[in-house]
């Protein structure tokens, strides 16, 4: 799965399935700046502003223009590398 952060609020949480190719695409998406993460498991973690927080240096930032389109290579993020985010802010990846 691909998710991409709209809001450090935790809110605004979009999220697109990977296709057998390795694309994603997620459309509809009203024009700012965002976080985007390519990730081995969906996990309510993802729900958490602490967690976003964490988590950003490890997504790709994206700014989206009106009417635009982007294209955006991400790392895979595993669920062990999302539980060694939790730990420290006392959280559990489900």
């Amino acid at each position: 799965a691909a998710t991409v952060s709209a809001a450090a609020d935790g809110s605004g949480v979009l999220l697109g399935n990977m296709q057998t190719n390795g694309n994603f695409v997620i459309g509809n998406v009203p024009p700012g700046r965002y976080y985007a993460f390519a990730i081995e498991r969906w996990s309510p973690l993802w729900q958490n502003p602490d967690f976003l927080r964490q988590m950003q240096n490890q997504g790709v930032s994206v700014d989206l223009p009106e009417n635009g389109r982007v294209q955006v290579q991400l790392p895979m993020i595993t669920s062990d590398q999302m539980q060694a985010a939790a730990v420290p802010l006392g959280l559990t990846a489900q």
